[in-house]
This record gives C-alpha cells, sequence and structure tokens, in this order.
C-alpha cells in the first residue's frame, strides 16, 4: 500500500556539475499511511560544510559527507548523517515517514439557523469525542446527536495533514411532518434471505440474532439489538447453516442480504418392469450427466433418461427440490413388442 514518492524540487546548478567524484542518488521513501489516506509530497535536502540543496531521486550530487534531511506535511520529519563515497555509481537512502496524528476539533452547523450548535454527543467508534483527542489518518466511525435535530452518523477519512482536523457537518432539524428521533442506543437489523436453488426469497426455519429470533415481516424478518458485533445464526432443512459475526451500526436500518446455499441430495432410482421385476437400466442420465454410480445430486432442475435394451426409453423433466430426504425415481418400463414370424 505504499507510494513511491516523486520528489520536485531544484537542484543548485554547482552540485550537479559532471566530473569523476559525482555519484547518482537512489531515493526510496515510503509512507507508513495507506495511499487512500492522502498523497504527501516530501521535500529531502542535502548539507554539507558549504551548502544545503535539495536533491531528487536520480540527481548524480558530489561524493562527500552529508546530513540528508527529509520533510512531508503530516509526517514525522527525520535528518541522518550520510556518507556518500565516489567508489559506488550508485548511492541508495530508503526511509519510511511515520504519520502524525491530527488534533481533532469540530464545526457543527444548525440547517434552522445556518449558525454553529453545540452537539449533545459526537463519538468516534463508538467513542466519547474529547477536546484532546488525536487521531492518525484512517477512517472513523462518526455519530453526532442533538435535541431537535435527526441524529447523523457517518464514515469519514481523515487524510495526512499536519493541520488540526475539523469535523464540520450540518444537522437536520425535525420539523412538524419529520419523524421521531431515532433510537440510537440499538440497531436495527433486517434479514433478507435468498435460495441459490431459484433465486427467491426463501423463509428459514429459524434465523436468530445473539440467540433471539428474528420477527417476521413480509418477505424478510428484523430484530433490533444493542451489541453492533452480534451472532447472526441462520438454519433451513436442505440448506447449509449460516453462523457468522455481523458489523452493524446503532441508529440505522442494517439490511443484511444473504444466500442460502443447497446441500446436495441423496437419491434412489428404482426402475421396474411391468411385472414389477426390478431392472437395471444400461443408461441411467441427468441431463448429460451418468448417475449410474452416483449417491447424490445438486438440487435443480433436470432431464432424466434411463434405457435398457428390450425396453422403451424412459425420458421425462425432473425438479429436484432441496431437502434432507432422499430423492426418489420410480418408474416403470413397458416392455418392446416384437412380432412372430408365421
Amino acid at each position: 500500500m505504499f507510494k513511491r514518492c516523486f520528489l520536485s524540487v531544484f537542484i543548485i546548478a554547482a552540485m550537479l556539475i559532471a566530473d569523476q567524484d559525482q555519484v547518482q542518488i537512489e531515493l526510496q521513501i515510503t509512507y507508513n499511511s495507506p495511499a487512500e489516506y492522502g498523497t504527501p509530497n516530501c521535500k529531502v535536502s542535502l548539507k554539507n560544510q558549504t551548502q544545503t540543496v535539495q536533491v531528487k531521486d536520480g540527481d548524480m550530487v558530489n561524493a562527500g559527507k552529508y546530513i540528508i534531511s527529509l520533510e512531508s506535511k503530516g509526517y514525522q520529519n527525520h535528518s541522518d548523517e550520510i556518507s556518500i563515497t565516489k567508489d559506488n555509481h550508485k548511492f541508495v537512502f530508503a526511509y519510511q515517514f511515520i504519520a502524525v496524528k491530527r488534533k481533532i476539533s469540530n464545526k457543527i452547523i444548525s440547517s434552522v439557523t445556518g449558525k454553529v450548535i453545540t452537539p449533545d454527543t459526537i463519538t468516534v467508534n463508538d467513542k466519547p469525542l474529547t477536546k484532546d483527542l488525536e487521531l492518525l489518518p484512517g477512517q472513523y466511525d462518526f455519530a453526532i446527536t442533538k435535541k431537535g435535530y435527526m441524529p447523523m452518523r457517518k464514515i469519514i477519512t481523515i487524510l495526512a495533514s499536519d493541520k488540526e482536523f475539523v469535523l464540520e457537518q450540518k444537522l437536520k432539524a425535525y420539523g412538524p411532518s419529520t419523524e421521531k428521533p431515532k433510537d440510537l442506543s440499538h440497531a436495527h437489523v433486517v434479514l433478507k434471505l435468498v435460495s441459490d436453488f431459484n433465486r427467491k426469497p426463501i423463509t428459514p426455519d429459524s434465523s436468530t440474532l445473539d440467540g433471539k429470533p428474528f420477527v417476521k415481516k413480509k418477505e424478510n424478518a428484523e430484530i433490533r439489538t444493542k451489541n453492533t458485533n452480534p451472532t447472526l445464526e441462520i438454519k433451513k432443512r436442505g440448506y447449509y447453516s449460516i453462523i457468522e459475526y455481523l458489523r452493524v451500526h446503532r441508529g440505522e436500518k442494517n439490511v443484511i442480504v444473504r444466500n442460502l446455499v443447497s446441500k446436495p441430495r441423496k437419491f434412489q432410482v428404482n426402475i421396474v418392469s411391468s411385472s414389477g421385476k426390478s431392472l437395471t437400466p444400461q443408461q441411467l442420465k441427468l441431463g448429460k450427466q451418468d448417475i449410474r454410480y452416483a449417491q447424490h445430486i445438486k438440487p435443480g432442475k433436470y432431464e432424466f433418461y434411463a434405457s435398457i435394451e428390450g425396453y422403451q426409453p424412459i425420458k421425462k423433466n425432473i425438479e429436484v427440490i432441496p431437502d434432507e430426504k432422499p430423492y426418489v425415481i420410480h418408474e416403470v418400463m413397458q416392455a418392446v413388442e416384437t412380432t412372430k414370424k408365421k
């Protein structure tokens, strides 16, 4: 995730006069903060007894002893003593910038007056926002509440910078036709299940969140919870069970959509003659699949085919639905009538 820094600087001509003592400098600069949290610019300079110059990757510099200094806004500055010798045609200097924390302040504005208001609560990742709070670059879950205003919850990205980060948001005031304030103490969880068998909504045999059953509402199921990391468990006959940990947000409608995967189903094929004699088909297929030695089949729609010499073949469409019971195919084969010679 680290991104190479391409340094844009001015070079003093005196340091770049081509002679046999010059060495190419290679700067391998990385950052401990992901690129999506800001693309920083850095400045690198070399200082000796007579002068200080800025350099970039690939520059030619005279051999000698220097103090190399690195600066990048939002990151810790660094200085180091280096010795560049003419024995090597290239001098490699590697360094990783360390991001610094940013102070956090807020500017919450009323949608009615357009003026700054003082919120009742501000939380960061469910912890109170304090005056001395400092955060590293990254993504954070901010929540703001104020009596008479709609609560706000938003994932906000804090970029790398040496300046204070101001959380500036506008809160919408409740009006006569506005809904009642949301309950930020609970998360509203809506569960939607779809079967892989027919891609249609499906009702489970049981669905719980932290052991508490969901309440059925139309095609979905709903529940409220205070836990932001609850355990979801779903069971349905003929399908694989689901057990997983969720991440939900209080004060919000959290829609959870899951695809239930049907289990392969055991099946039996019983082919008999018109007299009830058990027959062993020479060909036995579901679609193009030979099932003479198979024991399980994936639920779905198939064309069943069975044939035995001396009998009329059987060809029909079947639908194997998800279930725990074996799927039984029972068919009667009719013998082929033969004409006797006179």
